[in-house]
């Protein structure tokens, strides 16, 4: 089964990290952390983005010759970078996927050479398909709000809803980065619902996608 490949933005800098769940393949060098093709199962692997600049630290290993995580990756950018580079924070963080809780996952602490009782945990927040990352442009002229991957039905931004934080943005259009067809949506009282693509924008569909929303 696949799993998602998570956005998230950390506003305090406008900083978009990009954590990849991977899965040790058989093939691995022993005590390594891999990266599979297909099966992720746990996140080893986080490539942080602040204003264009990578700061990545991380050991890929490929079971599969005919993969390039890296290359998709690269590709991925090329599409919603202009919603990751020189954005700012926008009102709200995002949103979790409907009926899901926010649960952070700790770090296991096996393996310390000190287990220090007052130790801060670390870790990482749980990600689900549907949640939802939000940006702006400099100029608040654009709003950009990331899927963490493609949707299969409509699916709304209740941030943009009667009782959310962008409840008084008026918004022209919405656009989904590297896709030209036209994006069914309508604005109602619970937010901006969102027809999903007929076509698939990325190979692997567990890539986020992009939604530009241009506001008055």
């Amino acid at each position: 089964m696949k799993r998602i490949l998570g956005l998230l933005a950390a506003f305090g800098c406008a900083a978009v990290s990009i954590v990849a769940a991977a899965q040790k393949p058989e093939a691995a060098p022993a005590g390594s952390q891999a990266q599979a093709a297909d099966e992720p199962v746990e996140p080893t692997a986080s490539v942080e983005l602040f204003n264009g600049k990578d700061l990545a630290g991380w050991t890929l290993f490929v079971d599969d010759a005919s993969a390039d995580p890296v290359l998709d990756m690269a590709q991925w950018m090329n599409v919603v970078g202009e919603g990751i580079h020189a954005t700012r924070p926008w009102r709200v963080y995002g949103e979790l996927e409907p009926g899901q809780e926010m649960v952070f996952k700790e770090r296991d602490s096996k393996g310390l050479v000190y287990n220090d009782p007052e130790r801060v945990p670390t870790g990482h927040l749980q990600l689900h398909a549907g949640d939802i990352r939000y940006t702006r442009s400099k100029d608040q002229s654009v709003i950009y709000a990331a899927r963490l991957s493609a949707p299969k039905a409509r699916f709304a931004l209740s941030a943009f809803g009667k009782k959310g934080v962008g409840k008084d943005v008026v918004v022209k259009s919405v656009r989904l980065l590297g896709c030209d067809e036209p994006v069914g949506w309508a604005r109602s009282d619970e937010g901006i619902a969102i027809d999903p693509p007929s076509r698939a924008v990325f190979a692997n569909e567990d890539w986020p996608l992009m939604y530009e929303l241009k506001a008055q």
